[in-house]
């Protein structure tokens, strides 16, 4: 059995939940962790996420929906902590 998802199978992912249904099953398993898109694509381009010249020292990374779905109803310019959202890149 093979459960094909793109990029970090850890992020926003049913991940930890699967592995521990095959664990309480006695199901051998292994995985194979990616790099999620998130950090691909800026990486791809070019574009480092943290940059100590520019006094950049973290990034966040956060879902639209929460643990069931549903949508945090966020469409504003700023999230619900004040931080603005990527748009793209403001240089």
């Amino acid at each position: 059995i093979v459960r094909l998802k793109g990029g970090d199978p850890f992020l926003f992912g049913r991940t930890r939940t699967e592995i521990e249904a095959l664990r309480s099953n006695n199901i051998p398993y292994s995985y194979t962790p990616g790099i999620s898109s998130c950090i691909a694509g800026p990486h791809l381009g070019g574009i480092p996420l943290t940059d100590p010249m520019l006094n950049c020292q973290s990034f966040g990374v956060w879902s639209g929906t929460d643990a069931f779905g549903k949508s945090w109803g966020l469409m504003k310019d700023e999230d619900a902590r004040g931080g603005k959202k990527w748009r793209g890149l403001d240089v």
